[in-house]
């Protein structure tokens, strides 16, 4: 929801977005990912520890719900409507 778009298109190597987490290049990811945003730093450090701790290959090392829902940007600030319709109208255009 954060990206306007899925992380990759399916869960296999031959995936190239879903091969750069398995492989553990997280900034490879990251800035493929950035490429079309409206700048460097739209995905905050938090944010992206969060994801890709969440998409690890191993599911053993995944996050509970608990830890997910205890997260630094889980429960970080949180914009007003007003702050989410105006930053919907700037993607819209």
């Amino acid at each position: 929801m954060v990206a306007g778009h899925p992380p990759f298109s399916e869960a296999s190597p031959k995936d190239q977005y879903y091969k750069t987490i398995a492989m553990n290049k997280s900034e490879t990811f990251w800035r493929a990912h950035s490429k079309s945003k409206p700048s460097k730093d739209f995905f905050s450090e938090e944010f992206k520890a969060l994801i890709i701790s969440m998409l690890a290959l191993d599911p053993n090392s995944r996050p509970t719900m608990e830890d997910i829902m205890s997260n630094e940007w889980v429960n970080g600030v949180t914009p007003s409507t007003k702050e989410v319709q105006s930053e919907f109208k700037k993607r819209n255009e």
